[in-house]
């Protein structure tokens, strides 16, 4: 009787191993109640023995199920609990023991996938983060503040790049765009800054004058035979 209880925990866990390997994550999934059951009418002794083979299943069915949810997840635009649930997987990964090549080129892949749209979604906030203080620095007309930032505008350009090739084009048109407005606005402003400096001089100087004038005339009527 004893016997039987071990072979039905045995001949379940690698019944699972063979849908992980295959593919067939959900029948994994489904026979885990059935193989947690076998493994808990083993005594002490037997428990211990398949221990290691019990919680290298376990972690593997937990990766698949942290996968399924990583799907959902990886959708939002929650950074913070994308990258919790990355490193999550990281570390089960880390501690899964035996895994069938297969499988684990399954996790690598889904891993891989879901840490570069995570860092698309970083690098996008962070660039766009940028843009936004270059929109306010350039409503303010504060252009050479603004055109200071590109130099880190497009080094998050070209992280962002490495992730979405297909799609960098059209951002890169749209950053030279904005760049060549600041610049025209910028030149557009200081001249505007010159002619309103070159008034002002020549409203001093008229003035100057004016008053000379002025006292030229006051003086003739004081002292109408003296010469200034």
């Amino acid at each position: 009787m004893f016997f039987w209880k071990k072979e039905k925990f045995v001949k379940y866990a690698e019944r699972i191993r063979k849908f992980l390997d295959k593919g067939d994550y959900d029948s994994a999934i489904a026979r885990y109640n059935k193989l947690e059951g076998f493994y808990n009418l083993l005594d002490g002794e037997k428990k211990l023995k398949y221990r290691e083979e019990y919680e290298s299943l376990l972690n593997q069915l937990l990766i698949y199920m942290k996968i399924q949810q990583l799907d959902v997840v990886i959708e939002g635009d929650n950074l913070d609990l994308i990258k919790d649930n990355l490193n999550y997987l990281e570390d089960m990964s880390k501690s899964v023991g035996k895994i069938s090549v297969n499988y684990e080129k399954f996790v690598q892949m889904k891993y891989k996938k879901f840490y570069n749209e995570y860092g698309h979604k970083l690098v996008l906030v962070e660039l766009n983060e940028i843009l936004e203080k270059i929109y306010k620095l350039r409503d303010e007309q504060n252009y050479d503040l603004a055109l200071v930032l590109f130099p880190d505008l497009m080094k998050k350009y070209k992280e962002l790049k490495e992730y979405v090739p297909e799609k960098s084009r059209k951002l890169l048109e749209g950053i030279h765009l904005l760049r060549e407005d600041l610049k025209e606005r910028l030149l557009e402003f200081r001249a505007y800054a010159d002619v309103a400096e070159t008034n002002v001089k020549t409203l001093k100087r008229s003035l100057r004058k004016r008053k000379v004038e002025e006292a030229k005339e006051l003086h003739k009527k004081v002292f109408p035979k003296e010469k200034i």
